[in-house]
């Protein structure tokens, strides 16, 4: 995650007033929901963020000292059915939510240049409260640092080195043709007797 501000950030933050507001994306099964604290659509980033105001919230995000995955709660009330249809059949675990710190140069302005990723986690299962008149959603937005209390089912065989070795040498610039040998042997060593040094007439299986 990003974390330096650009000069055109500071120099807003240290204005004599500043004009702040969270952008939060949130992928769903589909597509993605782009939303923020105000009124009425802003544009950024290629796509248009619908002003929930008062109908939105979002908790404390928390650093500490000590290694702790905070997460963060994300409500959203004043549903129409579509929204509520989509936040119940299309969200999967893992998927995406960033929730930016925004600033305009003025009450009704421009945004000021990029806005800083204040938080990046996975959204989790929404719990739904309905009560014949209007509904209400909360996401429980995880932190990214639970994955590691999360077992790694990877093995170190050349199959499972294969499975995502095209994607790696892209990232790499390089070619998907590569072979990565680097496992080929791990299956037949598993029975072979090592010996160091001088073995008299010994052999290995």
């Amino acid at each position: 995650m990003a974390r330096d501000l650009s000069l055109a950030m500071v120099s807003a933050l240290t204005a004599n007033v500043i004009y702040p507001a969270l952008l939060v994306d949130c992928s769903f099964a589909d597509n993605n929901l782009h939303l923020w604290n105000g009124n009425g659509n802003i544009a950024w980033n290629s796509n248009t963020y619908v002003g929930v105001g008062d109908l939105g919230s979002i908790g404390a995000m928390e650093e500490t000292t000590a290694l702790e995955a905070k997460g963060v709660a994300l409500t959203l009330s004043g549903l129409d059915s579509d929204l509520l249809g989509e936040s119940i059949n299309e969200v999967e675990a893992y998927h995406d939510c960033n929730i930016y710190l925004c600033l305009f140069d003025g009450p009704c302005g421009n945004i000021v240049e990029t806005p800083f990723l204040s938080f990046s986690g996975y959204m989790d299962a929404p719990e739904i409260r309905d009560d014949g008149k209007t509904s209400t959603i909360t996401f429980q937005i995880e932190n990214k640092l639970l994955e590691m209390n999360m077992p790694c089912s990877r093995r170190f065989t050349s199959d499972d080195n294969r499975i995502d070795l095209s994607t790696r040498l892209t990232k790499l610039g390089l070619s998907t043709s590569i072979s990565d040998t680097a496992f080929e042997f791990v299956n037949s060593i598993q029975h072979s007797t090592v010996w160091w040094g001088t073995s008299p007439t010994s052999t290995n299986d």
